[in-house]
């Protein structure tokens, strides 16, 4: 009898374990649906009654206090929504290396929980999956994610650090919104858009890379942050309203060249910025986009006069009507049209740039007459050279005219231009 007890008490124990668990049966897989054991360390088994066990359900561990460490194993391939919410106690989680998705809320409020490595057999990551663990530390996002839910990682105030992997192409809704300790984010090469609230209230992040190739920023997306310096590369086409708000020490902003139009209230209250230049391509701007930004001096145009929207809530009070910097001058280059005296408010004057500049942004920029012409632009009465070669690879100059600024500027044009497979130009002093 004696030799008999080691082995009755292996085959006792598989019973005990899965007798602590509520489960279905679907395609010869086991899908827990109930923790119902009070032990403080879990292994989820890999298999029950010799079927395995493929996925954790939905809120399955969800408020058990008591537990402090979880081991998935490698046969899981899905932790459902909330499968672990509010497990307040929870300190360790190790997940197994075939998981493919993590649902919506599967971790959110684990406020134990201060790290946790992601397989990179993963594709998807839930809305909220990870929000409200203050502890949690960092996060790295592997190369295998191509779904990232809003608010993942949302209120995570002790995140320091955050690498999204080169799969990940949307920041989705509030994806690190309130995660104040927050210093340094990597964000993949294939992203191709920042929406609403992303990084609002990360009030640690002085550094973002933001990379060409995206397109669109939602509103709010980086306000409250401690930017210094904001690069939009020449891929955005939209930046919506807030989107930088409150960046109270962003001191410069290079805009990209492919926007048409700011939202309003982008720069507000960005109160070190000195001065912005608006690239060409802007034809419209609301009296908000910098409004309260108090030490703005300069503001440099380099195309015609956009239109001036006034915000119909707080009509007046945008950078151009009063922003309380008396000394604010709007500047703009010799040849664009549509200046006055003033422009919302403001007092305007020509913006004496250090060498010559073709306004490839104008109206006049292009074929006209049957002749291809440009307006150059510099703001001194200096005559000007404009060269042209063939070929870029090689290229042999020849100059084609000598002009004359007159008020710092004017029109160049070619009538030779179809003589030629292709054209290139440049200027220069005589």
């Amino acid at each position: 009898m004696k030799k008999l007890l080691p082995l009755l008490l292996l085959t006792v124990l598989p019973s005990a374990a899965q007798a602590q668990y509520t489960y279905v049966t679907n395609n010869s897989t086991i899908t827990i649906t109930k923790y119902t054991g009070s032990d403080s360390v879990v292994i989820i088994p890999a298999s029950i009654s010799g079927l395995p066990v493929t996925s954790v359900g939905n809120s399955a561990f969800k408020g058990y206090s008591s537990l402090t460490s979880v081991t998935i194993p490698d046969t899981i391939t899905n932790i459902g929504a909330s499968a672990f919410e509010s497990c307040v106690g929870l300190n360790a989680v190790t997940l197994g290396t075939n998981l493919i998705t993590i649902g919506s809320q599967a971790f959110v409020g684990c406020s134990k929980l201060a790290g946790i490595t992601l397989p990179d057999s993963v594709t998807s990551i839930g809305t909220d999956a990870f929000a409200y663990c203050p502890v949690l530390t960092s996060a790295t996002i592997p190369d295998s994610v191509t779904a990232l839910g809003s608010f993942a990682f949302e209120f995570d105030t002790g995140l320091i650090t955050a690498k999204i992997g080169k799969s990940v192409s949307i920041l989705q809704w509030g994806l690190f919104g309130g995660c104040r300790s927050l210093t340094n984010v990597i964000l993949p090469e294939g992203l191709n858009s920042i929406q609403d609230v992303a990084f609002n209230g990360c009030t640690s992040l002085s550094n973002v890379i933001i990379p060409g190739g995206v397109t669109y920023i939602g509103n709010h997306a980086f306000e409250g942050c401690s930017l210094t310096h904001v690069i939009i590369p020449n891929t955005v086409t939209v930046v919506l309203s807030y989107a930088f708000q409150n960046c109270t020490n962003l001191t410069s902003v290079t805009i990209s060249t492919g926007l048409t139009r700011l939202m309003g209230s982008t720069f507000q209250r960005c109160a070190n910025l000195k001065s912005v230049t608006i690239p060409g391509n802007v034809q419209s701007v609301w009296d908000t986009d910098f409004g309260g930004c108090t030490n703005l001096l300069a503001m440099y145009f380099q195309g015609n006069a956009p239109t001036l929207n006034l915000d119909p809530v707080a009509p007046g009070w945008g950078v151009m009507v009063m922003s309380n910097n008396p000394s604010l001058i709007v500047y703009y280059l010799p040849g664009t049209s549509g200046w006055g005296p003033t422009f919302g408010g403001r007092p305007t004057a020509l913006w004496r740039l250090p060498y010559p500049l073709i306004l490839d942004q104008s109206p006049s920029f292009g074929v006209r007459s049957n002749q291809f012409g440009f307006v150059i632009s510099w703001a001194t009465n200096a005559p000007v050279v404009v060269e042209a070669a063939a070929d870029l690879a090689n290229p042999v100059w020849s100059a084609l005219k000598t002009n004359t600024l007159i008020n710092g500027s004017c029109y160049f044009s070619d009538p030779a231009w179809r003589n030629y497979p292709a054209r290139f130009y440049r200027t220069r002093s005589p």
